[in-house]
């Protein structure tokens, strides 16, 4: 629904923050090959399944509990944010769709039934999906969401695949955000992309490429729209915005080059000036390419306020632009977030304006007609034409994929597991009812085993929390803070907000553990309601001027301990976190000896007083080791990095298990787990996708872990009952675990699994049923064994679990193997080395 424009400024926070994570020479490499001579083909891991790798349990496996898809009032079944649709060459019943934080999804039923591609991949944050046009079996795949959302995330470049999804290869790691994919269709070997930070060009299938120059674009610039005659694609169009800053700048507007991007114009005939341009999308109509249309959302400086979203027109190729007066506000207020324009392929008099909904004109702009008007989810972000039929389109949204043909939309949602979740929860007397609060799709309410989520609560949704006393009595969320209870199970819901402000985009909301009709909540300041929401008080003041409480955690041990933390970077807008002692009377300010991170969650110890986790996003540049999870036995005061070998991975958040004392982390890639209180992690990702985990929530009558990811639904995983129980789990099997980071960079430039250069060692982990002897052995692509230290090894090991560091600085870019071989069992994987 409607977006806070404002937010956004937290993303470029993280942009800002994230700025040297993928950047460097574009060397292509192999992510998924075949098997190479000379290794036992039965035991490796094979990557076109899109299997993940193990974890030291393998019964402890992950399993997707939906939505698959959700339930949501008037719209039917409704899935995810879409961020982009290609439609096959060749055969009309194949189709791609790129998941906003859900990854690349196939179709080749016309989409009765879809199948995820790119699970394994180090990013599932989606900008383009795009198809070669001589050869449907390439595909491109831009990473990063370019629409700058709050939940807009980056990217790890671009990736190729030229057998229809089945593998990839990335081909270029520049962008943190994709916005467009262009191939030439003259000589397809010619592709540009475009996004932040600015537009690359490849003239050979992206083996190699170069950036272009189209203005004095600095880093809070970026290129949201490319388009191209197709009849001369040496012409190009492109809408350089800026979101991140204020007033007019000359290095925004939008541009033409008639030779392929060496040169550029900025066109003005009739366009604004003196404006700041948020966001255009341009489109060229293809059966009469001098006519062009562009959606545009700026802010006026003459006014101080944002801008209708508006059409403008062109006839001669750019050069003289007409504002079309009667075109509606289709973006409303947030036109910098959901405009997309699409001329048809047949007539270019038939445009497409897709914002909060979707418009058509048939008479070249004069007039317009609301497509959808409330019968599919708001929100367009996409529009793909069918193949032979310019009277059949798709349209993607923030509730997934529609298709309109003979004058109705037919919903497409099906069976993609693309929910995006804020927040997940699970009833505590009834463990097959799980509860999350979603991006755009309402409060979501589960019974097991069922993969579909029914809405209980519309818009965004926000925490859940049911009362361990009473299980018909939740409380949830609309955003900013708008509470809301129910008495009934969901059937009929109440607003509790009196006494209260306005909060954050997800307000944090927590239950006194031991008086249920305590809550606290945080906006500007801590407030506390004493009976069950029916109405608020501060227990704090305005911790910082001007900024708002993002995180917020009470003691188990002790509920007169509150943490209260807020987001944000070093520089001008750093992190704070505060706690109290005595509910509320008192608050000290522990900031100055909280690192200096990018807090995102905040979580007390359910067992130890005065102990306290801190997750970030992004750990320190000034130090060598990543710092994610930091944890101070004296409530703040001093902190200590217990992520030592942690694989430097943005962490959102943690959960400590009560009964085992072991920790689990979510990550932008899966989850995390140390059993020996942060001295060493593992991955703890059997079947989990490579989906960032926004929340997790455990059930202990059941011992179940359910993590509600963004993007690509929850999962469940059913854990063992005690911490002597899981250590006598490890021992029974030959396990090799997945080693990380992966892929790892060993020139100082990409390491896809980690958000900055984590240097040329990666870790392998097994563990052994006894003590037997083992050797651990790598290979080349050709089954060439290659020796560097740490590899290989051979020896007598101790039963359980072993980890190995090998420094593979000395390798040449590439694919490789690790093989664990014993007496009785030989089994391998894969990975990947990127200069």
């Amino acid at each position: 629904m409607t977006k806070d424009f404002a937010s956004v400024i937290l993303i470029a926070i993280a942009v800002l923050s994230l700025g040297s994570q993928f950047s460097g020479a574009q060397q292509p490499a192999a992510l998924l090959v075949d098997t190479p001579p000379n290794i036992d083909e039965s035991a490796v891991v094979q990557f076109p399944s899109l299997q993940k790798s193990a974890t030291s349990i393998a019964a402890q496996a992950w399993r997707s509990i939906g939505p698959a898809p959700a339930s949501y009032y008037d719209y039917g079944s409704v899935s995810g944010r879409i961020s982009s649709i290609a439609v096959d060459t060749v055969d009309a019943r194949i189709l791609y769709i790129a998941a906003a934080t859900g990854g690349v999804w196939k179709t080749s039923d016309g989409g009765s039934t879809w199948t995820p591609l790119t699970d394994a991949l180090p990013r599932l944050s989606s900008g383009v999906v795009a198809i070669d046009p001589s050869d449907h079996n390439t595909i491109y795949y831009g990473t990063g969401e370019a629409h700058y959302s709050i939940d807009s995330y980056p990217g790890a470049g671009v990736f190729k695949s030229t057998d229809g999804g089945v593998s990839w290869m990335q081909v270029n790691d520049s962008l943190r955000y994709t916005s467009r994919i262009l191939i030439d269709p003259v000589n397809p070997s010619t592709i540009y992309i475009a996004g932040y930070p600015g537009i690359y060009k490849s003239t050979d299938a992206g083996q190699t490429w170069v950036r272009l120059t189209i203005a004095t674009v600095n880093r809070l610039a970026t290129v949201q729209s490319l388009a191209f005659d197709p009849t001369a694609p040496a012409t190009l169009y492109a809408c350089v915005g800026s979101l991140w800053n204020t007033g007019a700048r000359s290095d925004t507007g939008i541009f033409k080059s008639t030779d392929a991007g060496v040169n550029w114009q900025k066109l003005a005939g009739g366009l604004p000036t003196g404006e700041y341009i948020t966001r255009g999308e341009i489109a060229v109509a293809p059966s009469n390419p001098q006519i062009l249309y562009l959606g545009l959302w700026g802010k006026n400086p003459r006014s101080g306020g944002n801008d209708t979203t508006r059409i403008f027109k062109s006839t001669d190729g750019g050069q003289s632009w007409t504002p079309l007066p009667g075109a509606p506000n289709y973006g409303g207020g947030q036109g910098w977030y959901n405009n997309v324009i699409a001329v048809s392929p047949a007539d270019p008099g038939i445009v497409y304006a897709g914002g909060i909904d979707l418009w058509r004109s048939t008479d070249g702009g004069t007039n317009w007609d609301n497509l959808t008007n409330g019968t599919v989810h708001v929100d367009q972000h996409a529009i793909a034409f069918a193949r032979g039929n310019p009277d059949i389109f798709y349209l993607g949204n923030d509730g997934g994929i529609w298709k309109y043909a003979n004058g109705r939309f037919q919903n497409l949602n099906t069976n993609l597991a693309i929910t995006q979740f804020y927040t997940v929860g699970i009833d505590p007397q009834r463990p097959e009812l799980s509860y999350g609060g979603t991006q755009d799709n309402g409060t979501l309410k589960n019974v097991q085993p069922s993969l579909t989520w029914n809405a209980i609560y519309g818009g965004d949704g926000g925490v859940v929390i049911v009362d361990p006393s009473d299980t018909n009595v939740i409380y949830a969320e609309y955003v900013y803070g708008d509470i809301v209870k129910t008495t009934d199970g969901g059937k009929h819901w109440i607003h509790v907000t009196a006494g209260l402000e306005k909060g954050y985009w997800i307000t944090p909301l927590v239950m006194d553990p031991k008086s249920h009709q305590v809550l606290y909540t945080g906006m500007s300041k801590v407030f506390k309601t004493t009976n069950g929401g029916g109405s608020w008080t501060p227990i704090s003041p305005q911790l910082v001027s001007g900024r708002l409480i993002t995180t917020l955690s009470i003691s188990p041990v002790n509920p007169q301990v509150i943490y209260a933390g807020l987001s944000g970077y070093r520089g001008s807008y750093p992190s704070y976190l505060f706690v109290t002692t005595d509910g509320g009377e008192h608050w000290i300010d522990v900031s100055n000896n909280l690192p200096d991170r990018y807090l995102v969650r905040v979580l007390a110890d359910p067992k130890i007083p005065g102990r306290v986790y801190a997750t970030n996003i992004v750990s320190s540049s000034s130090v060598s080791a990543p710092v994610h999870i930091m944890r101070s036995e004296d409530h703040g005061l001093t902190w200590k990095n217990i992520t030592s070998n942690f694989p430097d991975i943005p962490t959102k958040c943690i959960l400590i298990d009560s009964l085992t004392n072991f920790i689990y982390a979510g990550t932008y890639q899966g989850v995390y787990r140390s059993t020996d209180d942060g001295a060493s992690w593992q991955a703890f990702n059997d079947q989990l996708p490579n989906a960032i985990v926004d929340d997790m929530a455990m059930n202990y009558t059941t011992h179940t872990l359910r993590i509600g990811t963004h993007g690509r639904s929850a999962f469940e995983c059913t854990l063992t009952s005690s911490a002597s129980d899981e250590h006598k789990g490890l021992p029974d099997q030959v396990a090799l675990l997945q080693s990380y980071p992966n892929p790892v960079s060993v020139g100082g430039i990409y390491s896809a699994m980690d958000s900055r250069n984590t240097g040329s060692i990666i870790t392998i982990q097994f563990t052994l049923p006894s003590d037997i002897s083992a050797s651990l052995r790598i290979f080349d692509i050709l089954g060439r064994e290659v020796s560097v230290p740490g590899a290989p090894l051979n020896g007598t090991f101790k039963r359980g679990s072993h980890s190995v560091p090998v420094d593979v600085s000395s390798l040449s870019p590439g694919v490789y193997f690790y093989q664990l071989r014993t007496n009785d069992s030989v089994v391998s994987r894969k990975f990947v080395v990127l200069r």
